[in-house]
């Protein structure tokens, strides 16, 4: 019971200490922001208007126009002084208010300048964009270049190698197709180099035989003549050397589509072994054995011939 006795009189006490400003004082004066001042009797404040009791009648002041509430009355010089230190403080905090404002902006500004110094940083570090038609360019005048201009270089390395081995192929098969052309035109010639020797030391010239029968001449044309076998040989070594300067083609043009589509493309060095593995141009060689007759036609001689397979696997 003592306790809530004490706790009623300390409560008592607080609320005479805050009213009694107003509730004690008859007579106030209120300076004003524009010079004067206003004296009379505080009846009532809220947190915008001051009511006073003046000589000319009630009046209600807003707090924006209040320079300073004096719960006294003052003399001129007083009031003078008082306005004084108040406007100095006025101005102070002003001054205040305008330095933390330009602190503001310049820490606002020097941050600005700091995130475009990292973007640009960011940009130069940045490895540049890759241009798929420089790519292509560069794949056109060296098969792979362009593969390895856009950090492709498993494909740049594969299609120089391709194209080596391709051509390497379309040479031999342009050396054999030589050799065949001259044997088919050389045969049964007499004006050769080896015929004219031959006949020098008494060795004939072998001509082909002529038949009034026109079907012996048939059988022996399709398959005794060694000439008609020269020929054969002659137009399928063309054909293997055609087809090597197709498959080099081939791999040129895939080049440049695989240098211009794929341009960018570029996987990471954690993916590129995997992405290596599943696409990719492929070339696969088989060796296959092939039965051909003999000149003279009475046998027939097996021979080794590589079959190549030219092909582009996608991952999807």
């Amino acid at each position: 019971m003592n306790r809530s006795n004490l706790h009623i009189s300390w409560l008592f006490a607080f609320l005479l200490i805050v009213l009694s400003p107003i509730a004690g004082v008859d007579s106030a004066t209120v300076l004003m922001r524009q010079g004067g001042a206003v004296k009379g009797k505080i009846i009532t404040q809220n947190q915008s208007v001051i009511v006073l009791q003046t000589e000319a009648g009630r009046r209600s002041i807003s707090k924006n126009t209040v320079l300073k509430v004096l719960y006294k009355e003052v003399n001129e010089a007083e009031e003078a002084r008082i306005r004084k230190e108040e406007e100095n403080k006025l101005a102070r905090s002003k001054i205040e208010a305008e330095q933390r404002e330009m602190q503001q902006k310049e820490e606002e500004r020097l941050a600005a300048e700091e995130e475009a110094r990292r973007r640009e940083l960011a940009e130069k570090k940045k490895p540049p964009a890759i241009d798929p038609k420089k790519a292509l360019l560069r794949s056109a005048i060296l098969p792979g270049w362009g593969q390895w201009y856009s950090e492709r270089k498993f494909q740049g390395v594969l299609f120089p190698a391709l194209l080596l081995a391709a051509g390497y192929v379309g040479y031999q098969k342009f050396k054999d197709y030589q050799v065949s052309v001259n044997l088919y035109n050389n045969e049964g010639n007499p004006y050769t180099k080896s015929a004219m020797l031959g006949s020098a030391v008494g060795i004939p010239t072998i001509t082909p035989p002529s038949f009034s029968n026109p079907t012996d001449a048939y059988l022996y044309d399709k398959y005794i003549s060694p000439i008609r076998h020269k020929q054969i040989l002659a137009a399928r070594d063309f054909h293997e050397y055609q087809g090597a300067l197709y498959v080099i083609g081939a791999i040129y043009l895939v080049n440049l589509l695989d240098a211009y589509l794929f341009a960018g493309s570029a996987p990471s060095v954690a993916e590129a072994s995997k992405l290596e593995k599943n696409t990719g141009l492929e070339l696969n060689a088989t060796p296959a054995y092939v039965n051909s007759s003999t000149a003279q036609g009475s046998g027939s001689q097996t021979s080794l011939e590589i079959r190549y397979s030219l092909g582009y696997r996608f991952q999807f």
